[in-house]
């Protein structure tokens, strides 16, 4: 008896006392690491600044998906050094040329280019984007207006929430942006560390990171190009044709040498092929003078040949050309 009572001492000695109306010890540290997460707003508006000009910026939906279609308006001011009699310290404007690049977070690959759209309320702009995967994706908008260029960016969470600076409302605070839209780095992560001098297969995966590094510097020489391409078609009133035939000439060159790098994938030799092709055309209507061949051809470059690529190859979205446009979320 007197063994069982010490035995059922130490037992009770050895337990956690629980006080009447106490919390348990952890439960107090877990309501303060795993607070509840916030309902994800409508929409999201982020406020841009770039020299003179101010941004506002919504996002519908606030947090995309991956796979689904974000649609962006813009509201463009600039601000007067005296306060105008009618608008006050913020005016309007009505008629910048602007377009954006859409970044991936680790800089993989070049940056999706698009054309921002006139929308029909002064100083009102949009574009849509369809969000391929989870990332967090770097916003830049690029243009000029009278001279005056600017260059604001913001982070585009996708299949990400919550974020930080947005509150329920999806508003995000000022963000003061510097005018550097410079791309980064093109590596891929797997390919960041060195063969090891004397393994077996040090030649193979040397041979190998010749290749990728071959085929993203091609990828991001045609990127630049086709953002030169883009003010040449679309900077002006009207496009200008002659700067416009030797840029899409040296583009295509650029598109006939990066045929044969992927040679164990005849989709994206035929993909190259189609869009030399388009390119040939609009080199071709650029010299005659031909306006409206010209802008058919550069539409088409971008909307059958450039999206289709992209989709399959680069976002994984599609699993074959021929899916393009039908299979699309």
């Amino acid at each position: 008896m007197r063994t069982l009572i010490i035995a059922a001492t130490l037992l009770a000695l050895s337990c956690p006392h629980k006080s009447l109306g106490a919390d348990e010890p952890g439960q107090a540290n877990v309501a303060k690491t795993n607070p509840a997460v916030p309902p994800k707003p409508a929409q999201r508006t982020v406020q841009l600044k770039s020299g003179l000009f101010q941004f506002k910026v919504r996002l519908n939906p606030a947090v995309p998906d991956p796979g689904s279609v974000v649609d962006v308006r813009i509201e463009m001011f600039e601000v007067p050094p005296v306060p105008d009699p009618i608008y006050g310290e913020s005016i309007p404007v009505k008629d910048a040329r602007m377009t954006v690049d859409v970044i991936d977070a680790d800089g993989a690959g070049y940056p999706l280019s698009m054309l921002v759209h006139h929308l029909q309320d002064a100083g009102a702009y949009g574009f849509h984007f369809t969000a391929p995967r989870r990332d967090t994706y770097r916003v830049v908008l690029k243009g000029e207006y009278k001279t005056k260029k600017f260059s604001p960016h913001f982070r585009m969470p996708v299949g990400i929430w919550p974020f930080k600076n947005v509150d329920a409302k999806g508003h995000e605070t000022v963000v003061h942006v510097a005018a550097s839209s410079a791309r980064m780095p093109a590596i891929p992560g797997a390919k960041r560390g060195p063969a090891v001098p004397g393994s077996s297969n040090a030649s193979s995966v040397a041979n190998s990171t010749q290749s990728v590094s071959a085929l993203t510097q091609a990828m991001k020489d045609m990127g630049n190009a086709w953002v030169e391409l883009q003010v040449a078609m679309l900077a002006g009133r009207r496009a200008d044709l002659a700067r416009a035939k030797t840029v899409a000439s040296g583009l295509q060159s650029l598109v006939d040498k990066a045929r044969p790098l992927v040679p164990s994938d005849p989709d994206f030799a035929d993909l190259m092929k189609q869009a030399s092709d388009e390119l040939g055309k609009l080199v071709k209507h650029a010299g005659s003078g031909k306006d409206k061949e010209a802008v058919r051809a550069f539409d088409n470059v971008a909307s059958r040949h450039c999206n289709r690529c992209h989709f399959v190859k680069r976002w994984k979205i599609l699993s074959s050309p021929e899916e393009f446009p039908a299979m699309l979320p």
